[in-house]
């Protein structure tokens, strides 16, 4: 019978890794084709980050948001006998407890801890991406801090470290630790941004200052912003733009925040719809008897 094996990609947390969690995700179908389950998707790694290391109100999530995400991740783990991936750098920094936690879901299956570690001066530029991004600065954890915490039940063999820069370099890497051939997928983008354009960032969030929540950070300037220029040819606006587009993202978030708010309220009607529904139905039968 075909052994649990587990490739965790714990960190080191980099931006400029980022791209494996998206890679994973596209090439689902073909590395199942190999025996390789992909378990969980990149949102759902965030959020369990997120919950194991009790940071969802810096990130700017909901505590329901979080709740369960692990268990429910570990459920999808576990059936699966074989070999599966998952990518949570986020974790890079926790906690013996929390590495305890963690670990403790998993006992049993044959668990191997992968650390992507890139050059000095790419993580620093990725560092600076991320706290723009977040308004949380990564934790810078050396890799020898990592494995002290999260290496102390996992035998040296299973303790890989890939020392590489270059995106196609350190897919094919691991890879090659699941036994699997699967190119790159193309057109992914690394979400690092180049120097201009990490220049661009740094001057729309200074413009925005502290009128964004955690939550309105996360999703316009991490998402939108970003996302925007990564494919923008021109990253050099002018001071007025620079406004303009702060302004902007500050009315995507205020609306973002807005259907979030309206979305809980429509859930909260229909609980007490339902709630009176049932009560309703219990009166006539009441009535009847």
């Amino acid at each position: 019978m075909a052994r649990r094996r587990i490739f965790w990609h714990i960190g080191p947390d980099d931006l400029g890794t980022r791209f494996l969690a998206q890679a994973l995700d596209d090439s689902r179908e073909a590395l199942a084709e190999q025996g390789v389950q992909v378990a969980g998707t990149p949102a759902a790694w965030d959020l369990v980050s997120a919950e194991l290391r009790h940071r969802h109100r810096a990130l700017g999530y909901r505590r329901a948001e979080v709740d369960g995400q692990y268990p429910a991740l570990v459920r999808r783990l576990w059936p699966h006998r074989g070999t599966s991936v998952l990518s949570t750098p986020g974790l890079a920094g926790a906690t013996p407890e929390e590495v305890a936690l963690a670990l403790d879901a998993v006992r049993g299956a044959e668990l191997h801890l992968v650390l992507v570690v890139r050059d000095e001066a790419s993580r620093a530029d990725a560092a600076r991406q991320a706290t723009l991004e977040t308004g949380v600065a990564p934790e810078q954890e050396e890799t020898a801090s990592i494995l002290e915490r999260w290496g102390r039940t996992v035998l040296p063999e299973r303790v890989h470290l890939i020392e590489a820069t270059e995106p196609e370099q350190i897919w094919a890497r691991l890879t090659s630790l699941l036994g699997a051939e699967v190119d790159l997928p193309p057109g992914l983008v690394t979400g690092q941004l180049d120097a201009g354009r990490l220049a661009v960032l740094g001057d729309v969030v200074a413009t925005l200052g502290e009128r964004i929540d955690a939550a309105g950070r996360r999703t316009a300037v991490r998402d939108l912003l970003v996302g925007a220029l990564l494919a923008a040819p021109d990253h050099s606006p002018t001071d007025a733009a620079t406004d303009a587009l702060a302004d902007a993202l500050l009315e995507v978030a205020r609306l973002q925040q807005a259907n979030a708010e309206l979305t809980q309220e429509n859930l909260r009607l229909d609980r007490k719809r339902r709630k009176h529904k049932r009560r309703l139905k219990q009166l006539g039968k009441d009535a009847a008897a």
